[in-house]
Protein backbone atom coordinates (compact mmCIF):
# COMPACT_ATOMS: atom_id res chain seq x y z
CA UNK A 1 0.00 0.00 0.00
CA UNK A 2 1.18 3.39 -0.23
CA UNK A 3 1.05 6.00 2.35
CA UNK A 4 2.45 9.32 3.30
CA UNK A 5 5.20 8.72 5.99
CA UNK A 6 4.72 12.36 8.27
CA UNK A 7 8.43 12.37 8.81
CA UNK A 8 9.27 13.39 4.79
CA UNK A 9 7.61 16.46 5.07
CA UNK A 10 9.47 19.16 2.72
CA UNK A 11 8.16 22.93 2.73
CA UNK A 12 5.45 23.80 0.47
CA UNK A 13 5.46 19.88 -0.78
CA UNK A 14 5.03 16.32 0.69
CA UNK A 15 7.86 13.73 -0.12
CA UNK A 16 5.70 11.00 -0.65
CA UNK A 17 7.17 7.48 0.45
CA UNK A 18 6.40 4.33 -0.94
CA UNK A 19 5.87 1.66 1.99
CA UNK A 20 5.03 -2.20 0.93
CA UNK A 21 7.20 -5.26 2.28
CA UNK A 22 9.73 -4.98 -0.43
CA UNK A 23 11.13 -1.56 0.70
CA UNK A 24 10.37 1.10 3.23
CA UNK A 25 13.02 3.51 2.86
CA UNK A 26 13.25 6.89 2.41
CA UNK A 27 13.41 6.98 -2.06
CA UNK A 28 16.12 9.48 -1.78
CA UNK A 29 18.55 7.31 0.28
CA UNK A 30 18.36 3.90 -1.57
CA UNK A 31 17.93 0.80 0.57
CA UNK A 32 18.51 1.30 4.64
CA UNK A 33 21.38 -1.66 3.90
CA UNK A 34 22.40 0.53 1.11
CA UNK A 35 22.17 -2.21 -0.81
CA UNK A 36 22.00 -1.77 -5.45
CA UNK A 37 18.91 -0.04 -5.98
CA UNK A 38 18.11 0.93 -9.56
CA UNK A 39 15.32 3.40 -9.55
CA UNK A 40 14.43 7.30 -11.43
CA UNK A 41 12.48 10.10 -10.92
CA UNK A 42 10.59 12.37 -13.33
CA UNK A 43 8.09 15.27 -13.49
CA UNK A 44 7.14 18.40 -13.99
CA UNK A 45 5.97 21.47 -11.83
CA UNK A 46 4.21 24.47 -12.93
CA UNK A 47 5.08 27.94 -11.07
CA UNK A 48 2.47 30.47 -10.19
CA UNK A 49 2.58 33.02 -13.52
CA UNK A 50 3.49 35.90 -10.91
CA UNK A 51 6.56 33.81 -9.54
CA UNK A 52 7.82 32.21 -12.40
CA UNK A 53 10.67 34.94 -13.31
CA UNK A 54 11.88 35.58 -10.20
CA UNK A 55 11.99 31.62 -9.50
CA UNK A 56 14.12 31.05 -13.11
CA UNK A 57 16.32 33.73 -12.83
CA UNK A 58 17.56 33.24 -9.16
CA UNK A 59 18.12 29.40 -9.83
CA UNK A 60 19.70 29.88 -13.30
CA UNK A 61 22.40 32.84 -11.82
CA UNK A 62 22.93 30.61 -9.65
CA UNK A 63 24.03 28.40 -12.22
CA UNK A 64 26.33 30.76 -13.96
CA UNK A 65 28.16 32.06 -10.73
CA UNK A 66 29.05 28.32 -10.08
CA UNK A 67 30.64 28.49 -13.63
CA UNK A 68 33.12 31.25 -12.25
CA UNK A 69 34.08 28.97 -9.65
CA UNK A 70 34.43 26.28 -12.18
CA UNK A 71 36.36 28.84 -14.46
CA UNK A 72 39.04 29.11 -11.30
CA UNK A 73 39.10 25.81 -10.19
CA UNK A 74 40.11 24.87 -14.31
CA UNK A 75 43.10 27.69 -14.22
CA UNK A 76 44.37 26.16 -10.80
CA UNK A 77 44.40 22.11 -12.51
CA UNK A 78 46.01 24.28 -15.94
CA UNK A 79 48.77 25.13 -13.75
CA UNK A 80 49.48 22.11 -11.88
CA UNK A 81 49.35 19.96 -14.91
CA UNK A 82 51.73 22.04 -16.87
CA UNK A 83 54.04 21.66 -13.73
CA UNK A 84 53.37 17.80 -13.54
CA UNK A 85 54.22 17.19 -17.82
CA UNK A 86 57.10 19.42 -18.04
CA UNK A 87 59.99 17.11 -19.40
CA UNK A 88 57.96 14.13 -20.24
CA UNK A 89 57.02 12.59 -23.84
CA UNK A 90 54.73 10.07 -25.64
CA UNK A 91 53.08 7.75 -23.37
CA UNK A 92 54.49 9.54 -19.29
CA UNK A 93 53.19 12.66 -21.03
CA UNK A 94 49.90 10.93 -20.94
CA UNK A 95 49.67 9.37 -17.69
CA UNK A 96 51.43 12.43 -15.98
CA UNK A 97 48.52 14.68 -17.45
CA UNK A 98 45.58 11.49 -16.55
CA UNK A 99 46.77 11.47 -12.84
CA UNK A 100 47.13 15.38 -12.54
CA UNK A 101 43.55 15.72 -13.12
CA UNK A 102 42.25 13.00 -11.39
CA UNK A 103 43.90 14.11 -8.40
CA UNK A 104 42.93 17.73 -8.88
CA UNK A 105 39.19 16.17 -9.75
CA UNK A 106 39.19 14.18 -6.24
CA UNK A 107 39.47 10.64 -8.44
CA UNK A 108 42.79 8.51 -9.08
CA UNK A 109 43.56 6.85 -12.01
CA UNK A 110 43.24 2.84 -12.66
CA UNK A 111 45.91 0.20 -14.04
CA UNK A 112 43.88 0.41 -17.51
CA UNK A 113 44.38 4.18 -17.40
CA UNK A 114 40.61 5.08 -16.68
CA UNK A 115 39.58 7.36 -14.49
CA UNK A 116 37.58 6.09 -10.69
CA UNK A 117 35.99 8.43 -8.64
CA UNK A 118 32.65 9.54 -7.34
CA UNK A 119 29.95 10.68 -9.68
CA UNK A 120 30.65 14.75 -8.59
CA UNK A 121 34.93 13.88 -8.76
CA UNK A 122 33.88 12.51 -12.03
CA UNK A 123 31.48 15.70 -13.64
CA UNK A 124 34.55 17.58 -12.18
CA UNK A 125 37.63 15.73 -14.57
CA UNK A 126 35.43 15.58 -17.66
CA UNK A 127 34.68 19.20 -16.90
CA UNK A 128 38.51 19.93 -16.35
CA UNK A 129 39.34 18.05 -19.49
CA UNK A 130 36.83 19.97 -21.74
CA UNK A 131 38.23 22.98 -20.36
CA UNK A 132 41.84 22.53 -20.74
CA UNK A 133 41.58 20.11 -23.58
CA UNK A 134 40.18 20.11 -27.43
CA UNK A 135 37.67 16.88 -28.02
CA UNK A 136 37.53 17.30 -31.79
CA UNK A 137 34.59 16.58 -33.66
CA UNK A 138 33.26 13.59 -33.33
CA UNK A 139 35.78 12.14 -31.18
CA UNK A 140 35.04 10.14 -27.91
CA UNK A 141 38.38 11.00 -26.29
CA UNK A 142 39.89 14.38 -25.58
CA UNK A 143 43.62 15.41 -27.81
CA UNK A 144 45.84 15.45 -24.66
CA UNK A 145 48.57 16.65 -27.11
CA UNK A 146 47.82 20.51 -26.48
CA UNK A 147 46.67 21.36 -23.16
CA UNK A 148 45.12 24.95 -22.93
CA UNK A 149 44.47 27.50 -20.30
CA UNK A 150 41.01 27.74 -20.10
CA UNK A 151 38.60 29.91 -21.92
CA UNK A 152 35.33 31.84 -20.25
CA UNK A 153 33.50 31.25 -23.68
CA UNK A 154 33.47 27.23 -23.25
CA UNK A 155 31.56 27.83 -19.81
CA UNK A 156 28.64 26.41 -19.80
CA UNK A 157 26.92 30.04 -18.82
CA UNK A 158 22.86 29.95 -19.81
CA UNK A 159 20.73 32.92 -20.32
CA UNK A 160 18.86 33.73 -16.97
CA UNK A 161 15.34 34.96 -19.02
CA UNK A 162 15.54 31.66 -21.67
CA UNK A 163 14.49 28.38 -22.10
CA UNK A 164 17.42 25.51 -21.09
CA UNK A 165 18.21 22.33 -20.18
CA UNK A 166 20.90 22.28 -17.61
CA UNK A 167 22.65 18.67 -17.23
CA UNK A 168 23.83 16.92 -13.72
CA UNK A 169 24.88 13.81 -12.98
CA UNK A 170 22.32 11.63 -13.33
CA UNK A 171 19.68 14.10 -14.04
CA UNK A 172 18.54 17.10 -16.03
CA UNK A 173 16.63 20.39 -15.26
CA UNK A 174 14.42 21.98 -18.26
CA UNK A 175 13.02 25.70 -17.55
CA UNK A 176 10.27 26.61 -19.87
CA UNK A 177 8.86 30.19 -20.43
CA UNK A 178 5.90 29.00 -22.59
CA UNK A 179 4.29 26.84 -19.62
CA UNK A 180 6.34 28.18 -16.52
CA UNK A 181 7.31 25.03 -15.47
CA UNK A 182 10.64 22.88 -14.84
CA UNK A 183 10.85 19.26 -15.49
CA UNK A 184 13.39 17.49 -13.47
CA UNK A 185 14.23 13.89 -14.88
CA UNK A 186 16.39 11.43 -13.54
CA UNK A 187 17.16 8.37 -15.94
CA UNK A 188 16.72 5.04 -13.81
CA UNK A 189 20.40 4.01 -12.86
CA UNK A 190 21.84 2.72 -8.99
CA UNK A 191 20.79 4.77 -6.60
CA UNK A 192 20.15 7.46 -9.34
CA UNK A 193 17.79 9.41 -7.39
CA UNK A 194 19.77 9.65 -4.29
CA UNK A 195 22.58 10.78 -6.54
CA UNK A 196 20.55 13.16 -8.51
CA UNK A 197 19.39 14.77 -5.04
CA UNK A 198 23.14 15.47 -3.45
CA UNK A 199 23.65 17.65 -6.49
CA UNK A 200 24.20 21.61 -5.09
CA UNK A 201 22.25 22.63 -7.98
CA UNK A 202 19.56 20.19 -7.24
CA UNK A 203 19.15 21.41 -3.78
CA UNK A 204 18.97 24.68 -4.73
CA UNK A 205 16.22 23.62 -7.00
CA UNK A 206 14.33 21.52 -4.06
CA UNK A 207 14.62 24.21 -2.15
CA UNK A 208 13.64 26.81 -4.08
CA UNK A 209 10.35 24.69 -4.78
CA UNK A 210 10.23 24.81 -1.32
CA UNK A 211 9.27 28.16 -0.62
CA UNK A 212 6.75 29.27 -3.50
CA UNK A 213 3.16 30.20 -2.78
CA UNK A 214 1.13 27.62 -4.99
CA UNK A 215 -1.74 28.10 -6.17
CA UNK A 216 -5.24 26.28 -7.50
CA UNK A 217 -3.73 26.01 -11.03
CA UNK A 218 -0.03 25.46 -10.44
CA UNK A 219 2.50 22.90 -8.87
CA UNK A 220 2.72 19.35 -9.78
CA UNK A 221 4.34 15.92 -8.94
CA UNK A 222 7.53 13.61 -9.45
CA UNK A 223 6.61 10.19 -9.99
CA UNK A 224 9.06 7.63 -9.36
CA UNK A 225 9.99 3.54 -9.72
CA UNK A 226 12.68 1.40 -8.42
CA UNK A 227 13.24 -2.28 -9.23
CA UNK A 228 12.25 -3.36 -5.64
CA UNK A 229 8.92 -1.86 -5.87
CA UNK A 230 8.08 -3.20 -9.56
CA UNK A 231 8.85 -6.67 -7.36
CA UNK A 232 5.74 -6.10 -5.49
CA UNK A 233 3.27 -8.97 -5.34
CA UNK A 234 0.28 -7.56 -3.92
CA UNK A 235 -2.89 -6.50 -5.87
CA UNK A 236 -1.69 -2.90 -7.03
CA UNK A 237 1.77 -2.97 -6.57
CA UNK A 238 4.76 -2.29 -8.53
CA UNK A 239 3.19 0.87 -10.34
CA UNK A 240 5.00 4.22 -10.31
CA UNK A 241 4.75 6.47 -7.54
CA UNK A 242 4.68 10.03 -6.45
CA UNK A 243 7.92 11.32 -3.97
CA UNK A 244 7.39 14.85 -4.50
CA UNK A 245 3.72 16.51 -4.65
CA UNK A 246 4.04 20.42 -4.46
CA UNK A 247 0.38 21.97 -4.41
CA UNK A 248 -1.49 24.11 -2.80
CA UNK A 249 -3.30 21.27 -1.35
CA UNK A 250 -0.62 19.85 0.16
CA UNK A 251 0.69 23.04 1.44
CA UNK A 252 -2.16 23.37 3.51
CA UNK A 253 -2.29 19.95 4.87
CA UNK A 254 1.59 20.61 5.22
CA UNK A 255 0.58 23.86 7.39
CA UNK A 256 -2.23 21.68 9.50
CA UNK A 257 0.30 19.18 10.13
CA UNK A 258 3.44 21.76 11.74
CA UNK A 259 0.79 23.77 13.38
CA UNK A 260 -0.28 20.34 15.19
CA UNK A 261 3.08 19.42 15.91
CA UNK A 262 3.56 22.72 17.35
CA UNK A 263 0.66 22.56 19.20
CA UNK A 264 2.25 19.17 20.56
CA UNK A 265 5.85 20.82 21.24
CA UNK A 266 3.68 22.98 23.34
CA UNK A 267 2.17 20.72 25.96
CA UNK A 268 5.71 18.87 26.33
CA UNK A 269 7.35 22.43 27.41
CA UNK A 270 4.65 22.92 29.24
CA UNK A 271 4.94 19.65 31.41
Amino acid sequence: MREIDDSQFVSGGWRVVVVSEKTTNNPHSGNEDDMSCNEWERGTVTLPAGQWAKFRSELLAAWNLKQQDVFEEAANTHDVVKASVKGKRGEARITAIKVALAHEAGGRVNFWGEFEGGNFATERYYTLLDLLFTRPSGAYEHDLSTLHKPRKADLKRVKVTQDCILYLPDASVTFCNATKSVTWDVSENNHARRTAHEHWFAKRLFSALSKVKWTGKSGGTIIGNDEYNRDSDYEGGGGHYVTYDFSKKRAAQEASYRAKMNLHSGYNRAW
